[in-house]
């Protein structure tokens, strides 16, 4: 049934059955029909899809709305109804999208930080969270035009793994979908987002390389030919067997050269523990005697204050990397994998080829550059010598902060003395190293230990120290 007002007496007039009736509403007209039993209500846009405010123009979609229903082509009219509630729903949806306070990526970082519900992770690895963030965050903007975190999709998520993963290792690449699924799953608990995106984001199989070790002439010239805080932070790196990242931010307030002494939590291990324990590194006469180098009155902050500045900024890293490379090159050593990367061109007798200005030449390989020789390699040479010089495993592992939990409860707390006579154990590697030796006890002495007991103690003290004032 339908009504309209006529124009003289405004009054209704009533219309064909089932031709629905026309009503206003804030100005635009809606149209109240039904069909099967079924009421319908819906407002009437223009093909402009903008609200109709005339009564002619309403009029004439009215009855091409009620035309199909009229004719009593019901599959039409039920087609029509399911179409009309669908696009309903859909409006619905949008205005309860539009009417929801929508986050912007420029706004997620701050967000996800005072979430409660993200993990307890350390300064340094929020660092490095804000810098995949970020980079994250500018490609949807700038290559996608996307601007909240609604509005990143599955797809979205495929695209930019796909272009991500182009010229990484996997490694690089899991640790940036890894943090993007902990994201977004952080932004879905915090009702800021409807689903995962990168939750079907898989990881890539990892494809390790072990860095080699070098030699005892491969760390001479490494050691001899560098200067300035390079050649101070290989020599830390040799002698202490210390990752990177501590070596370049080591602090002086961490070294007492008066013992002998370098104790260091791990940059790995702060934020992991409520309480991490230091590991505690002997310094040996080569190192005491780099150290040495700096005035008293200078020996505070980093040890190395220009790497630990490049250090403490993410996107600087490489820059000690590339730096550690380049020299390793000039030293005449291959740092890429055997067929992979550039190798170093050599004369028939093994020494570099080198151009007029002494510069190393190389050449390129097929295959993708696989990195074996890098800053790290120090740190497995520094256990292998240990090793072959029979240092015990409890304290090599304690050294270098290796093992598992129980592991480490029971070696990590050797003495000032262990690390002391572990660091002499090393070989001399460059000219002026001066390892320590002790005089071998007297064969007199040594009688008396043998017969040492607990009732005898204070008699065999005695004539010990009578022994060696003499």
């Amino acid at each position: 049934m339908k009504t309209t007002k006529t124009a003289k007496t405004g009054k209704q007039k009533r219309g064909q059955r089932g031709g629905g009736y026309l009503y206003k509403r804030g100005g635009a007209y809606w149209i109240d029909y039904k069909v099967e039993g079924k009421r319908v209500r819906e407002a009437l846009r223009d093909s402009d899809d903008k609200p109709i405010t005339t009564q002619k123009e309403a009029e004439s979609e009215r009855k091409r709305i009620v035309a199909p229903y009229l004719a009593q082509d019901k599959a039409e009219a039920e087609r029509q109804i399911l179409a009309r509630l669908q696009n309903a729903e859909v409006e619905a949806q949008q205005a309860t999208e539009a009417a929801r306070d929508v986050l912007k990526l420029s706004q997620a970082w701050d967000v996800y930080t005072a979430s409660t519900l993200r993990p307890d992770s350390g300064p340094r690895t929020l660092k490095d969270y804000a810098g995949y963030w970020g980079r994250f965050a500018n490609w949807a903007e700038g290559s996608k035009g996307l601007h909240s975190v609604e509005s990143i999709t599955k797809q979205t998520a495929k695209e930019y793994a796909q272009e991500f993963a182009a010229g990484r290792s996997a490694n690089t690449y899991n640790k940036h979908t890894a943090f993007l699924r902990l994201f977004f799953s952080v932004m879905v608990e915090d009702e800021h987002a409807t689903e995962n995106p990168f939750k079907g984001v898989r990881a890539r199989n990892l494809e390790t390389h072990s860095r080699r070790e070098l030699t005892i002439d491969e760390l001479r010239v490494i050691l001899e030919s560098a200067n300035g805080e390079l050649a101070l932070l290989l020599g830390i790196g040799t002698f202490t067997g210390l990752r990177l990242g501590d070596c370049a931010t080591l602090q002086w307030g961490e070294v007492d050269l008066t013992r002998h002494t370098i104790r260091r939590v791990p940059n790995k291990s702060r934020g992991r523990k409520e309480d991490p324990a230091p590991v505690l590194v002997g310094i040996p006469t080569a190192l005491h005697d780099r150290l040495s180098v700096t005035p008293l009155k200078q020996r505070t902050g980093p040890v190395c204050p220009k790497m630990a500045e490049l250090y403490a900024t993410p996107n600087k890293r490489p820059v000690i990397t590339r730096e550690i490379q380049a020299h390793f090159i000039e030293c005449g050593i291959d740092i890429h994998a055997p067929n992979t990367g550039e190798r170093i061109k050599r004369n028939a007798d093994g020494t570099p080829d080198r151009d007029e200005a002494g510069q190393v030449n190389t050449a390129r390989q097929d295959a993708r550059a696989v990195v074996e020789v890098g800053f790290h390699s120090l740190r497995h040479t520094y256990v292998s010598l240990h090793a072959e010089r029979g240092t015990p495993q409890a304290v090599i592992q304690a050294l270098v902060g290796h093992g598992n939990p129980a592991m480490t409860r029971h070696y990590t707390h050797i003495s000032e003395r262990a690390a002391v006579d572990a660091s002499n154990v090393l070989p001399a590697i460059t000219g002026e190293a001066r390892a320590e030796v002790r005089e071998p006890i007297p064969n007199w002495a040594v009688e008396l230990i043998e017969t040492l007991t607990p009732k005898n103690a204070n008699k065999m003290r005695k004539e010990l120290l009578k022994g060696g004032a003499a």
